[in-house]
């Protein structure tokens, strides 16, 4: 995942996911975290990493989504969604 601050100041970012509506954790540096953050940028910094997402449940078609926070905002300022597949493993 990464995140580019285009901002003139500097940012605070926060990153949330969820399937299918549930808030899911961010496997990163705190394996139950719900929310990536703060990510704390100066103007034009870009943040990089890698992010281990571990879905809960087996099923087709999930909606899988990452919104991206800045600050304290409530709303978000982006969002990014996949569909997936998630099988069992043998």
């Amino acid at each position: 995942m990464g995140i580019i601050n285009h901002e003139q100041q500097t940012e605070n970012y926060y990153v949330k996911l969820t399937i299918d509506d549930v808030p899911t954790s961010l496997k990163l540096d705190d394996p139950g975290a719900f929310v990536l953050g703060p990510i704390i940028l100066q103007p034009e910094q870009q943040w990089e990493n890698a992010v281990n997402i571990v879905p809960e449940k087996i099923g087709d078609n999930q909606k899988l989504e990452l919104s991206l926070y800045k600050g304290t905002d409530k709303t978000s300022e982006n969002s990014l969604h996949f569909w997936i597949n998630v099988k069992a493993t043998n």
